[in-house]
C-alpha cells in the first residue's frame, strides 16, 4: 500500500472561515480513505512532520535507513576518487552536506551484509561502480549501515530511559506505576518529548496552533485522511479495537517491528498445549514471559516463522494467521486511540498517530514506501501554507469564535495568558499597530 502526499498549497489560509469551508469540501470527496480528516497546526513551515522527540534530528528515520550513504572520507580512505563517485548518476547529493551522497537501493530494505553478498546486489553495484569497486564500495556501506544501527540503538535506549525516570517521579502524584500507554499520553502534554505526534478533529483548532506562535514566521497545517478499512488502530486499553485485540507495547519498536504477543488463550485455542509452547518459547533471548498467561515475542517473525511451526505444531496453522494479522511492519504510520488523561486532549479534540520516532511523515509517501495493510492507517496527507503576515487577523477571527487560549488550555496558565490575549483583541487594530511601532 503506498501513502499520497498531496503538493503544498502556498498562501492558501488568509481567512479562519473560507479555510473552514475549503476543508468541509475536501473531507466530502470521494476517495480511497474516510471523510473523517485530522489536522494539526505547526508555527513554523520549517519544521518536520515528525514527533517532539525526533524533532531535534534533521536527519534520519527510516527514510534514511532505506538509502545507501557514501561519504568523501571513506571514499578517500578506500583510494577512491571522490569525484568520480559525485557525478554517478546514481548518486544523489546531499543539499545539506556537500561531503556526502546517497544511493537508492534497488528495494526499500534494511542493508545488511548478507544481501551484499547476492549477486543481484553485487550486479546492481558493479554496473554503478566497477567491477573492480564493488568490494571497496560494499565495506563502505556496510561502515555505514553499522554506524546508523548503533545511533538508532543508542536512540531508542535514551527514549526508554526518560520514560521510565518519568514514570518513577508521577508515582507519588498518580499513587500507582503508569502503563507505558500512560506515560507516553500524559508525558505528551506535560513538556515531555515522546514518540506520539499530536492531531485534532477540529480544523480552527489546528489553525490556531499554526498561528499562536513564531509571528514572523510562517505556518503551516497539515491533515491526514484515515483509511476506509483501519482495523488495526493501535488500542491503549485491551479489547477496544475487535480488529487488533491485543494492545501493543507503544515502546517496543526497533526501527523494523512491532513486538507481537501471543497468549495462553489462543495456544489453547489452537488444541496445542500452553505449558510446552510457552517453555520452548522462552528458551530464546527474543521470548519473554509477562505473565503466567502471555509472551512476548520481540523478534521479525519472517525469520522465526519455520521456528514458530516447530514450537507451535499443530496449532501453528490457527495461531500464525493471527500473529500475522496484527504484526505491524516497518515502515508504518499508526493511529492510536487516545487515553483522555487531561481535560486539555478532551477540548482539543486530540488524538494521535504513532511512527517511527525519527521519521518525517511527508518523506514517506510515493514508491520508496511500501506499507503492509496493517501497518498503514493513513491513505493521504494534505498541507497548506499560512502566511506570517496574515496571523494576527486569524488569530482574531479565532478568538471571536471562542478558539483561544483560554478555551483550549484549561487551567490557570491559559487562563492567564488567555485574557491577556483578549485584551488585546479588544483594542483596535490602529491602537495595537501604534503600540508594535513604539
Amino acid at each position: 500500500m503506498k501513502l499520497t502526499i498531496h503538493e503544498e498549497e502556498k498562501n492558501a489560509v488568509s481567512n479562519a472561515f473560507s479555510f473552514a469551508m475549503k476543508v468541509h469540501r475536501l473531507a466530502g470527496q470521494k476517495t480511497q480513505g474516510t471523510g473523517a480528516l485530522w489536522f494539526r497546526g505547526q508555527a513554523d513551515e520549517d519544521w518536520e512532520l515528525k514527533p517532539s522527540i525526533g524533532r531535534r534530528f534533521k536527519q534520519g528515520g527510516l527514510c534514511d535507513v532505506y538509502k545507501w550513504t557514501i561519504t568523501k572520507d571513506l571514499v578517500e580512505q578506500s583510494n577512491l576518487q571522490w569525484s568520480n563517485i559525485v557525478k554517478n548518476r546514481y548518486a544523489e547529493k546531499n543539499k545539506n552536506n556537500p561531503e556526502e551522497v546517497t544511493i537508492k537501493p534497488i528495494d526499500c530494505q534494511l542493508f545488511k551484509k548478507d544481501q551484499i553478498k547476492g549477486c543481484v546486489i553485487k550486479k546492481y553495484l558493479s554496473e554503478i561502480f566497477g567491477k573492480a569497486n564493488y568490494s571497496i564500495i560494499s565495506d563502505i556501506l556496510q561502515k555505514d549501515h553499522n554506524s546508523r544501527e548503533i545511533f538508532y540503538k543508542q536512540f531508542y535506549d535514551g527514549e526508554k530511559n526518560i520514560l521510565q525516570r518519568f514514570k518513577r517521579d508521577v508515582y507519588p502524584i498518580v499513587e500507582r506505576t503508569l502503563t507505558d500507554w500512560e506515560v507516553i499520553t500524559l508525558g505528551q502534554h506535560h513538556g515531555l518529548p515522546t514518540r506520539l505526534l499530536d492531531w485534532t478533529s477540529n480544523p480552527l483548532v489546528a489553525l490556531f496552533n499554526a498561528v499562536n506562535k513564531e509571528e514572523d514566521k510562517n505556518g503551516v497545517i497539515f491533515a491526514y485522511r484515515p483509511q476506509k478499512n483501519a482495523p488495526y488502530h493501535l488500542s491503549m486499553f485491551k479489547g477496544q479495537n475487535p480488529g487488533n485485540p491485543e494492545v501493543l507495547n507503544p515502546l517496543a519498536l526497533d526501527g523494523s517491528y512491532f513486538t507481537t504477543t501471543i497468549t495462553k488463550l489462543q495456544v489453547e485455542n489452537s488444541g496445542s498445549d500452553w505449558d510446552g509452547v510457552s517453555k520452548k518459547l522462552i528458551k530464546y533471548d527474543w521470548a519473554k514471559a509477562v505473565s503466567s498467561e502471555e509472551v512476548r515475542l520481540t523478534a521479525n517473525l519472517d525469520e522465526k516463522k519455520d521456528m514458530m511451526l516447530e514450537i507451535l505444531g499443530k496449532g501453528f496453522d490457527k495461531i500464525w494467521p493471527k500473529l500475522e494479522q496484527s504484526r505491524i511492519n516497518a515502515p508504518y504510520i499508526k493511529v492510536a486511540f487516545p487515553m483522555l488523561v487531561t481535560n486539555r486532549l478532551i477540548v482539543q479534540s486530540g488524538g494521535f498517530t504513532i511512527q517511527d520516532p525519527l521519521t518525517c511523515l511527508t518523506k514517506m509517501g510515493g514508491d520508496d514506501f511500501d506499507f503492509k495493510e496493517s501497518s498503514l492507517d493513513v491513505r493521504e496527507i494534505y498541507k497548506w501554507q499560512v502566511l506570517s503576515k496574515n496571523k494576527h487577523d486569524i488569530l482574531d477571527q479565532l478568538h471571536r469564535v471562542s478558539i483561544n487560549k483560554k478555551s483550549l488550555f484549561p487551567g490557570l496558565d491559559g487562563i492567564g495568558h488567555g485574557l491577556w490575549q483578549q485584551e488585546q483583541f479588544r483594542k483596535s487594530p490602529t491602537e495595537r499597530q501604534n503600540e508594535s511601532n513604539k
